[in-house]
């Protein structure tokens, strides 16, 4: 795995449920800085992005992602 695509785990990883929008940007910008060859990984965490915004008891400023 790419060094930006552990970077942007690790920002999940570190913020959980406290994610906000400039995590969000923080972690996109990384994924397209990713090698092309680690794409599949960046969804996962994309996954996991949506999986917390989209939890009831998020309180984050992230809006729900479809």
């Amino acid at each position: 795995m790419s060094k930006q695509i552990d970077e942007a785990q690790a920002i999940l990883a570190d913020k959980g449920a406290g994610l906000m929008q400039s995590d969000l940007i923080e972690i996109e910008t990384l994924l397209v800085q990713a090698d092309p060859d680690d794409w599949e990984s960046g969804l996962f965490v994309m996954e996991g992005v949506a999986l917390i915004v989209n939890d009831p008891l998020y309180k984050g400023d992230i809006p729900p992602i479809a």
